[in-house]
């Protein structure tokens, strides 16, 4: 009669870390402000943050899914005496 072989134990497998909640546009326009040049005037500042609230993807609940998208734009916010500066204002009125 054949020995019997123990079992391979299962390889230990982590748990996944838990999934971070993303958060509310309320929440995370904060951070994104915080990333917006603060040598800029606040009237410009909020242009920026207007121009990138549309390009926010939000769920269902209102939770922002792209913030770190949108915190990497926020530092490439165009300088306000550009072209591209003067044509966010135009558009995003302060």
């Amino acid at each position: 009669m054949p020995e019997e072989q123990p079992e391979a134990a299962a390889p230990s497998v982590p748990a996944p870390p838990p999934a971070t909640a993303a958060p509310l546009w309320e929440d995370g326009s904060v951070v994104v402000w915080r990333n917006i040049d603060r040598a800029w005037s606040r009237a410009y500042r909020t242009s920026c943050l207007l121009a990138l609230r549309d390009r926010a993807i939000v769920d269902g609940a209102g939770r922002v899914l792209n913030l770190d998208e949108l915190v990497d734009l926020a530092r490439q916010s165009p300088e306000p005496d550009t072209p591209r500066g003067r044509d966010l204002v135009a558009r995003y009125p302060a």
